[in-house]
């Protein structure tokens, strides 16, 4: 048991981690959809973002929704007021799946009071971050709020779009006092401390209390200590709990040796969760002896995957879950070998199922957790047969040996650390580990351990999963004989008695199962004989090479209790080794070709008597040594009077590698291919080679090659030389093969070389050059053809990127926007892009382009930007209109001269203009901007889709008062890609200020503009009202723009300004849902809505009668006409537009009244203006 408290320094905010797997010590309020969830990786929520696993753990919070709304996650947290420093730290992955980020669409992290009161803003993101940042640690200062109760508040906004947060590693940390603070502990059973209950002083702010007694209720107190003052803390108080269910057996140690049939006492304990014995256990018991340590071959290498992320994957292969705590995973490489390159403990309270997978990755984390597991260091294997060995250890927690596999040229028997690789282990050569494919691994197959590389195969990668030829749970291994195999009669949970073992067994473990998967197993002991004389054989090399020295060692031992005499020990050496010799201390040898007879002295009670026999390999292949023992007495146990030892004679390693070799140009260069022997052997060793191709041919780009290699007695290197044809062409890296076969006296490991010949030509160039078109009329294209070339003709294909980009020219207006890839075949060095220039009729300066090549494949980049220079050719069409100055005053209902000019674009008359031309009156004007902002936003030009229809509210203040709204403008920044169809301005009064659930208003509209519009370019773009609107200044005026296309292009773009409410509607959509003027309600298409509006511009003005108004025609460029104004008026202007946009409006000037009261033919406020009354004569008027 551990006692723990907070001493008001370091950690303060409970599961801040989330690793509790809940939202313990959180409260979530919610609104809208979804809500703060746990994530354990395997969460994939609504939206774009798939699974994410947490930042720290197994666990973090995150956001999950199917919709918009509020999500608020806090935890509440005490500050004390001595705390030096209060620190809140986090981390956050935000991603946000709208457009930009707003008030209604953002992450925040609040401190408030208890109360929900805000007090400070820890965090909140902005408009313009990133919409997706990972994983990032951020902190705020507390400090200010010592003394305090702060409620730390993770909110989550969103209203427009898909947005996920997550959060992890949430901490409040206070900072230490200098003098630091010690604590007396008091635990006992008495509700107040007394001095017998202290139990001692810690710095710690945990404590760990000796065993306790069940079923007990204890009391305990802290008390603070800090220089010579002190504070106590309350009195806590728990209870311990009682005796809990069978959680496994427990047995006494058992004494080794034992003899077969002697009974010996055991005893085995029925334990709970926490080892109390469970004295009501009565149950019936089934015992089994294992062999080995009773972990043995339970747990299993099953796959090694080498040279690419370097990991091992491990499966439970017996039919229960296991516990693997404290068991250790020690892996060898090169780097390391043959000691260890690191050992990894497997975390406390891992459990293993039965049939389960795991796996040991290098590097990451130590030592991660079931089932990923990580060295924390990087492994170095590879698929080399030389110089490459693989291993990997599993062990107990009592450190005995599980299971164990090798490849490439590791040799158990090098190894010391942790502990030497008992032979019974490993036998035979390790795991072959040349890999064809990077795709393969090395696999575990079968039903059963037997510790070889017979029980390997290659074959793809199925890490995760359970490898094609294995099969699980393993095939039990012989139980050795028990006597009894069931137990009962357990008193006060314990059953004492006495267990006898049928068959003799260097090492046994008992294991006792009740069947409802509750077991226990003991400690190793060895089971042998009365009487019993037997053999054992090791070979040493296990591996060795054919004509090198063979080792065998002969062990014969005595069980006794009695002396053995007449000791006859008989080898049968292997025919394919030569016997050279026999050596003993005790006793004497002889022999008669391969078969060696020893007489051995008598052997006392647990004695042993060792033979050496010493022969040389004559062949290659399994062999088999053969001993038997005999006693003159009657032997006690015959089955280990007989014992073998199988060793693999084998040539040496014959193995290539990979080269590479410039290829030359006029000359033939040599590829030189290493061939290599793994050890120096006696005999003579040979192989045959012989070039193949791939890529490159024989005769084009090498000379076939073959013959035979011969490595004399010691010799391990030798090479073979391939000539190289050289050339002057650019060429891919080529690739041909040397392969061996038929080797003599050597075993073919790696059989074939890949050679690689690297080209060593320049890259030809790729180039662009300049074009120059005159632009044509309106509704015309010329392309601007520009020449690409290579500088030389190329053996591959090449390929080049290009896009176009704007310089002055503004696609799609000026251009269309051109981009995709030229492809040069063999031998081809020109090709051309076209880019099509729109014609139109504006007067406009020279205009250019830019074509960009980039991305080349098989050449590189030289001149990669060309220029298009668009000519006008409009100078002489029409620019715009002016009218000429109309004195002021005039006089109502007499006429004027007004004269109304076409321009071109070099100021000239446009005398081939002639057209109809509308003319208006127009009174008190006034402009009225709404939005500065310069956000880009595609309504309403949206043109990416076939409709698009945006209703917008503008409010009283932004307008200034009533009036007739006569034009409105946008602020476009780039012109849509293709005409408006049915482009319609409507305007109606609304009450509204902003959208709660956006809706399409279907009547009330007054439909001021309709026209199939062509945007010109960027800038103020105007449209006048064929109907103007009157404005009543009191309520919100709600703006109705769409278009109704039947294809799509790129979308315009307008600036836009951010408001604090929604007040925006918007929709685009490919013709599914009919004309947007019909549009109603929410659903019939459902509106978004935005806190932003389109920057616009409206004209209120007063319309003024005027004579003639309409249309007028201009002739070659002129209109000029007498102009009446029937009612007297101030600051009236003439105003003159036509259907393409051209607008002019002329000066001001007033119309005053003309009355002429007194008949004398002047009208009267002519006469009071210059005369000072209505006295004037005629002849005052000279010019009539």
């Amino acid at each position: 048991l551990t006692l723990r408290w907070n001493p008001g320094i370091g950690e303060i905010l409970f599961n801040g981690g989330f690793e509790t797997g809940d939202l313990a010590g959180w409260t979530t309020e919610n609104s809208g959809y979804g809500s703060w969830v746990i994530n354990d990786g395997n969460l994939d929520p609504d939206g774009p973002d798939g699974p994410l696993p947490p930042l720290e753990g197994k666990f973090n919070a995150m956001t999950a929704q199917i919709g918009g709304g509020e999500h608020l996650l806090f935890h509440d947290v005490f500050l004390p007021p001595d705390a030096l420093r209060a620190t809140l730290s986090w981390s956050d992955r935000i991603h946000n799946h709208a457009i930009f980020f707003s008030s209604q669409q953002q992450f925040r992290v609040e401190v408030r009071d208890t109360n929900q009161n805000l007090l400070a803003v820890a965090y909140q993101t902005q408009d313009g971050d990133p919409y997706l940042n990972d994983w990032t640690q951020r902190s705020y200062d507390l400090s200010g709020f010592r003394g305090q109760t702060v409620r730390l508040a993770f909110l989550e906004q969103d209203g427009i779009g898909y947005f996920n947060a997550h959060l992890d590693a949430a901490s409040v940390r206070l900072a230490a006092p200098e003098t630091p603070t010690t604590f007396d502990v008091y635990l006992g059973t008495a509700p107040t401390a007394g001095p017998a209950d202290f139990r001692g002083n810690t710095t710690n702010a945990f404590w760990s209390s000796p065993s306790l007694a069940l079923n007990t209720k204890y009391y305990w107190q802290i008390v603070a200590r800090r220089g010579a003052g002190l504070a106590r803390g309350p009195v806590w108080q728990f209870t311990t709990r009682g005796i809990g269910a069978v959680d496994h057996f427990e047995w006494g140690r058992i004494a080794s040796p034992q003899l077969v049939d002697q009974r010996f006492a055991a005893t085995l304990t029925a334990k709970d969760d926490i080892n109390n014995t469970v004295k009501n256990f009565n149950g019936r018991v089934t015992v089994t002896g294992l062999p080995g340590s009773g972990t043995g071959s339970s747990v299993v290498i099953a796959e090694l995957e080498i040279g690419t992320r370097d990991r091992v994957e491990f499966a439970n292969a017996s039919d229960s879950a296991l516990d693997l705590s404290g068991w250790q995973i020690t892996v060898y490489d090169v780097v390391s070998w043959p000691a260890p390159l690191v050992t990894v403990t497997v975390p406390a309270e891992t459990i293993c199922p039965p049939g389960a997978l795991f796996q040991l990755e290098d590097n990451g984390q130590a030592p991660g957790q079931f089932p990923n597991f990580h060295a924390g260091t990087n492994v170095n294997w590879g698929f080399s047969a030389l110089g490459n060995p693989i291993a990997v250890l599993l062990r107990d927690a009592r450190g005995e040996v599980v299971d164990f596999a090798c490849a490439g040229n590791a040799d158990p028997a090098l190894i010391t650390r942790p502990m030497p690789i008992p032979a019974e282990e490993w036998s035979g050569p390790p795991v072959l580990a040349v890999l064809p494919f990077l795709a393969l691994t090395l696999q575990r197959v079968g039903n059963s351990d037997h510790n070889d590389a017979s029980d390997w195969t290659l074959a793809t990668n199925t890490f995760g999963f359970l490898n094609h030829g294995l099969s699980l749970p393993f095939v039990r291994p012989l139980a050795t004989g028990l006597t009894p195999k069931v137990l009962t009669n357990f008193v006060t949970g314990v059953w004492a008695g006495f267990l006898a073992v049928q068959d003799p067994a260097p090492r046994l473990t008992l294991r006792a199962a009740d069947g409802r998967g509750h077991f226990g197993v003991g400690n190793e002991f060895a089971v042998g004989a009365a009487g019993d004389v037997g053999v054992a054989v090791a070979d040493s090399p296990d591996v060795v090479l054919v004509g090198d020295l063979l080792t065998y060692r002969l062990t014969v031992t005595n069980s006794g209790p009695n002396k053995a005499t007449g000791v006859m020990l008989t080898n049968l050496l292997p025919p394919e080794v030569e016997f050279l010799s026999a050596a003993t201390f005790d006793g004497a040898c002889r022999n008669s070709g391969n078969l060696v007879v020893c007489q051995l002295d008598p052997l006392s009670a647990g004695d042993s008597a060792r033979v050496t026999l010493t022969a040389r390999t004559i062949a290659s292949g399994l062999i088999t040594n053969l001993a038997t023992v005999a006693r003159a007495e009657a032997d006690g146990f015959a089955a280990n009077n007989t014992a073998f030892a199988v060793t693999t004679v084998t040539g040496p390693s014959i193995s290539t590698t990979n080269v590479a070799v410039v290829e030359g140009n006029s000359t033939t260069n040599q590829a030189r291919i290493p061939v290599f022997l793994s050890a120096p052997c006696t005999l003579r060793v040979s192989v045959n080679y012989a070039t193949s191709n791939s890529t490159a041919i024989a005769g084009e780009d090498y000379v076939a090659t073959s013959g035979t290699l011969i490595f004399n007695p010691g010799v391990t290197n030798l090479s073979i030389n391939v000539p190289i044809i050289g050339d002057l062409q650019h060429e891919n890296l080529e690739l041909f093969f040397v392969n061996l076969s038929e080797p003599t006296n050597g075993v073919i490991v790696v059989a074939q070389a890949r050679c690689r010949i690297a080209d060593d030509d320049a890259f030809p160039l790729f180039s662009i050059d300049d074009v120059t078109v005159t632009e044509g009329p309106p509704g015309a294209t010329v392309d601007a053809v520009f020449h690409v070339g290579l500088s030389a003709p190329n053996a591959l294909t090449a390929s080049v990127d290009f896009s176009t980009a704007d310089v002055t020219a503004v696609a799609p207006s000026d251009y269309l926007t051109t981009f995709g890839t030229l492809i040069f075949p063999p031998g081809t060095t020109n090709q051309s892009i076209h880019v099509a220039v729109h014609g139109d009729n504006r007067f406009e300066p020279t205009e250019t382009f830019q074509v960009t090549l980039a991305n080349p494949i098989g050449a590189q980049l030289g001149r990669s930007q060309g220029v298009g220079t668009i000519l006008d050719d409009d100078s002489g069409e029409l620019d715009r209109f002016v009218w000429n100055t109309v004195p002021s005053p005039q006089y109502a209902g007499l006429p004027f001269i007004a004269t109304l000019t076409a321009l071109d674009g070099l100021d000239r008359t446009a005398v081939d203009f002639s057209g109809p031309v509308t003319l208006r009156g127009i009174a008190d004007s006034r402009e009225v901007t709404v939005g500065a902002d310069t956000n880009l936003w595609e309504y309403p030009l949206g043109t990416h889709y076939h409709d698009a229809r945006t209703q917008v509210i503008y409010l009283p203040a932004e307008l200034g008062g009533p009036g007739k709204i006569n034009a409105l403008a946008l602020q476009v920044s780039s012109v849509p890609g293709q005409p408006l169809t049915n482009w319609t301005l409507r305007l109606k009064h609304t009450s509204m200020t902003g959208y709660v659930q956006p809706a399409w208003e279907s009547s009330g509209w007054t439909t001021t503009y309709q026209n199939n519009e062509n945007v010109p370019s960027p800038g103020w773009i105007t449209f006048l009202f064929s109907t103007p609107f009157d404005y009543d200044g009191t309520n919100s005026l709600l703006v109705d723009l769409s278009f109704n296309n039947s294809t799509y292009s790129v979308n315009g773009l307008c600036l836009s300004t951010v408001t604090p409410q929604r007040r925006s509607a918007f929709f685009q959509t490919d013709s599914a849902f009919g004309d947007p003027l019909t549009w109603s309600g929410t659903t019939a298409p459902p509106p978004s809505m935005l806190n932003r509006i389109p920057n616009v511009r409206f004209f209120i003005e007063t319309p003024v009668a005027i004579i003639p108004s309409g249309t007028v025609q201009v002739i070659h460029g002129v209109w000029s006409g007498p102009v009446t104004v029937p009612q007297p008026r101030t600051n009236v202007f003439l105003r003159a537009n036509d259907a393409f946009g051209h607008i002019a409006s002329g000066n001001g000037f007033a119309v005053e009244s003309s009355v002429d009261a007194d008949g004398d033919g002047m009208p009267d406020a002519w006469e009071i203006r210059y005369f000072g009354s209505t006295k004037a004569t005629a002849h005052a008027d000279a010019d009539g």
